[in-house]
């Protein structure tokens, strides 16, 4: 499969990093679509959709950082299968609303004092605990840096998705993070 990605991949720069990528990671690309698929054949296709989707934004993907390659590989695969899935089972798409902007006061939110100081690990584990969908997006948005519309690329989704599922998920973030009293040790807030 590999050589027929690579003929249609990324200028011959990239062909070396996708291949060492695509040899490194597809065994757990592969499981992550099985976990959602449980078909080898589906989570194939999962992994294929996946990796044309990388290529799009394999400059971003930096091999020095082996958890975060992995992470990012990862996702990206799952989200492929779940999408698989869904066009397979017919499954409707959840209903986003618009998320209202977000309004903060001067002081850092417990979401900002996390991600700026040494929370970094907390910050994993609270996306962790996201729902699925707002998961996806809060780990290519705060741990991979991506922007939105990068996202939305990426994931194969509207702006206005992407942009609604992060909101939410921020704001579940911030919820568990001064439910955990994480902020609150710092800044010494409630």
């Amino acid at each position: 499969m590999l050589p027929v990605i690579l003929a249609s991949a990324a200028p011959a720069c990239d062909r070396d990093k996708l291949e060492r990528l695509y040899t490194a990671y597809y065994p757990l690309m592969f499981a992550a679509a099985m976990k959602v698929l449980h078909d080898p054949d589906k989570a194939r296709d999962a992994v294929h959709e996946a990796v044309m989707n990388i290529i799009r934004h394999l400059d971003r993907v930096d091999e020095g950082d082996e958890f975060a390659v992995r992470s990012f590989l990862c996702v990206v695969a799952k989200h492929c299968a779940i999408d698989l899935w869904r066009r397979e089972n017919k499954s409707p798409v959840e209903d986003i609303e618009d998320a209202e902007p977000y309004l903060s006061d001067p002081s850092p939110s417990p979401l900002e004092s996390v991600v700026s100081g040494d929370g970094y690990a907390f910050l994993v584990q609270c996306i962790g605990s996201l729902s699925d969908a707002c998961k996806t997006v809060c780990q290519l948005r705060y741990i991979h840096g991506l922007r939105e519309t990068e996202i939305a690329d990426l994931l194969g989704l509207p702006p206005k998705t992407v942009s609604s599922r992060i909101y939410r998920g921020k704001q579940s973030l911030i919820q568990k993070i001064r439910e955990s009293g994480y902020y609150g040790e710092r800044y010494g807030k409630e």
